[in-house]
């Protein structure tokens, strides 16, 4: 865990910004680095108008990635934070010990921090909302949380949608000073540094990116959340049912019909069809304020082949019965898996169950 060239070059935007000005303790969730090397963090300190010459009292600076490394302690100092605290598992840096699982008690800690950081920590605790709940507490009324983390390709239990800081900070009053993406290309600068940098959180130059370098499921990834951005309707359904009669029903049909596969994910699509078809309202979409009502129920699904996601069409998937809709399913998600890109258009409902059925099949072929 640590704060790289993006995370350094942030915090000291928002010091010459004047928001930090007046702040006199940190609190950082993990024991963090500095995750750059003495020139590269120099450069930062020049551009931003700061001594250059403070990064030579840093001590280990140039080890990373190397062991031992140097604590982000040293940066705050240089901005004139002095009280520095952090909390760690590991109590590396003087940091507390204290399983992130679990509440964080200490009241003479709370309401005490001018900022209160999370570069790359919380997502390694598997109770996320008691984390972020403990960055709350530590944080003085108008003190400053800087979270730095990942929306994809993460290295923890979690990855984030813009969505789930946007609900928090709703939910407790904070203003939203400054976001971004941050884009780590995998190249390094001459001294060796990560190489990082800011691009505006604006849609339309997302599109215009080249996301070449990214793996395929990465690229279906970011589409996808993109697409669902521009163009779902932000509503949600949620229901409970016992599938004990629907795996007995996969059983039997199964057996009936000499499949090597098991269709319980594919019955439960053909149920969910079933409810669509039973209530046209949910096979609809929103345009311009109109509300369009579909004839017929294409039924989108998502499946992996070699890495790479799809979402195939089943159309007209309400006029097939149970057999033929199984079948059909099936039929897309292994047989004809280069059909996927001209199959994958005008769908009015989609079902996402059957990523693992998809996966799993993939591996037997």
């Amino acid at each position: 865990m640590g704060l790289g060239l993006a995370a350094v070059q942030n915090t000291l935007e928002l010091h010459n910004l004047g928001y930090l000005k007046n702040s006199k303790n940190v609190f950082e969730i993990g024991s963090q680095e500095l995750h750059l090397k003495k020139e590269d963090l120099k450069q930062l300190f020049d551009n931003a108008g700061l001594k250059s010459n403070l990064v030579d009292e840093y001590p280990n600076l140039n080890n990373w990635p190397e062991k031992p490394r140097c604590s982000s302690k040293f940066f705050y100092e240089s901005l004139g934070i002095k009280e520095y605290q952090c909390m760690d598992m590991n109590g590396d840096y003087g940091a507390i010990v204290h399983d992130l699982n679990k509440p964080f008690e200490d009241r003479s800690k709370f309401n005490k921090f001018d900022i209160v950081t999370d570069h790359g920590s919380c997502e390694h605790v598997f109770n996320i909302a008691e984390c972020y709940r403990t960055m709350h507490n530590l944080t003085k009324p108008g003190g400053y949380i800087i979270i730095h983390q990942a929306v994809f390709k993460g290295n923890g239990y979690f990855t984030f949608d813009e969505s789930f800081f946007e609900g928090i900070a709703a939910a407790n009053n904070y203003k939203i000073i400054f976001n971004s993406y941050i884009i780590s290309t995998g190249d390094k600068t001459k001294n060796g540094t990560d190489y990082q940098f800011h691009i505006p959180r604006n849609q339309r130059l997302l599109n215009v990116l080249d996301f070449s370098k990214l793996s395929n499921v990465e690229k279906g990834t970011l589409l996808t959340i993109n697409w669902s951005k521009e163009n779902a309707i932000p509503a949600y359904l949620e229901t409970v049912i016992d599938i004990s009669p629907l795996k007995k029903r996969a059983r039997q049909i199964k057996r009936e019909n000499d499949w090597f596969f098991d269709p319980t994910f594919s019955l439960l699509a053909w149920l969910y069809v079933q409810a669509v078809a039973a209530n046209n309202q949910l096979n609809s979409t929103c345009i311009e304020n109109h509300i369009i009502n579909y004839s017929q129920i294409n039924l989108g699904f998502t499946v992996n082949v070699k890495g790479q996601i799809y979402m195939p069409v089943l159309h007209k998937a309400d006029a097939l019965d149970q057999i033929n809709f199984v079948e059909a399913i099936i039929c897309r998600s292994i047989y004809n898996p280069m059909h996927f890109p001209r199959n994958s258009s005008a769908r009015t409902a989609a079902f996402t169950f059957l990523v693992s059925l998809a996966i799993s099949f993939n591996s037997l072929m």
